[in-house]
């Protein structure tokens, strides 16, 4: 970078705008070198910043690369700190979704037992027609159809919704 008279910077990189407006880095191709009017106190081989124009001449001062890199560097570490707890925060979610995915097969499993319950005293109450008087205990066979069934059904789940009677009898 230091020449005894002259200084030159050889281009390593330059920052360009993308197609989304995003600044991105892109490396230089071969070995561009600008020649500097003005000489510089940096040590050869040190990294510099400058801002060129689009005809390749420096605008402003040229700067040491090393606190821009550093941030540069500190930046990344914070964002990858971010992606980290992010990714913990995904595996958290998808394990409280498991959780919630088994209990709901497990509702689901039970909600079934409760329909096949109903389903088995439905078609007991089928087969003994319960007199219109909640008060009697009087029992009448019934008449095998459907819409017997669904009367039984309606009955249960309007004196049981819950299922009461798992461990009853009801005649």
């Amino acid at each position: 970078m230091l020449g005894s008279s002259k200084t030159e910077l050889k281009l390593l990189a330059c920052q360009n705008n993308n197609k989304n407006n995003n600044k991105s880095w892109n490396s230089v191709a071969g070995d561009q070198k600008i020649a500097l009017d003005e000489t510089y106190d940096f040590g050869e081989g040190t990294l510099a910043i400058a801002n060129l124009s689009k005809d390749w001449q420096i605008q402003g001062t040229l700067e040491p690369a090393s606190r821009y890199l550093v941030k540069i560097l500190q930046d990344t570490e914070l964002l990858l700190d971010k992606l980290k707890q992010q990714e913990e925060e995904i595996e958290q979610w998808k394990q409280s979704l498991h959780y919630q995915l088994q209990e709901l097969n497990n509702r689901e499993e039970e909600l079934e037992k409760r329909l096949e319950y109903i389903d088995q005293r439905a078609e007991e109450l089928v087969a003994f027609d319960l007199y219109d008087n909640p008060n009697e205990n009087t029992y009448f066979p019934a008449r095998d159809n459907e819409a017997a069934r669904e009367e039984a059904k309606k009955r249960l789940l309007r004196d049981n919704p819950w299922g009461k009677f798992y461990n009853k009898r009801i005649w």
